[in-house]
């Protein structure tokens, strides 16, 4: 069962100087094994946190720990399709819905030669809270 983990955050909104309440970026990051074919997902208030909160929660799951980091994005969704062959194709994507990050992943996937074996996914949502 993949899950996603949620790295630790500050507050989820700010404050400009007039008071008025405003969204926060928020970061995404997906990282793979290429021989297992586990994925670590996570959402971070920074760049680096959830590339490196990725690559661990990967990392936690492959056997060996031989996770990349596929992608990093802010503010919107992002998808990763892998094929169950080791070392296979696979593709990432990043979109302003879940669909479409996922659709476009399994696209990409498909392109570098993954067929309709293209069906290990994983979406993150990373939009502003």
């Amino acid at each position: 069962m993949l899950m996603t983990l949620a790295a630790p955050a500050g507050p989820a909104s700010a404050t400009d100087s007039e008071g008025i309440l405003k969204k926060t970026n928020t970061y995404g990051a997906i990282a793979y094994s290429p021989y297992s074919r586990s994925i670590g997902s996570v959402t971070a208030k920074s760049k680096e946190d959830a590339e490196r909160f990725a690559l661990q929660d990967c990392q936690d799951r492959s056997d060996p720990p031989d996770c990349e980091l596929a992608m990093s994005w802010k503010n919107a969704y992002g998808a990763i399709a892998l094929t169950s062959e080791p070392n296979g194709p696979g593709g990432w994507a990043t979109g302003p819905t879940d669909s479409v990050a996922r659709d476009r992943a399994i696209a990409n996937c498909k392109r570098f030669g993954g067929g309709d074996d293209c069906r290990k996914l994983r979406v993150e949502n990373a939009l502003p809270s």
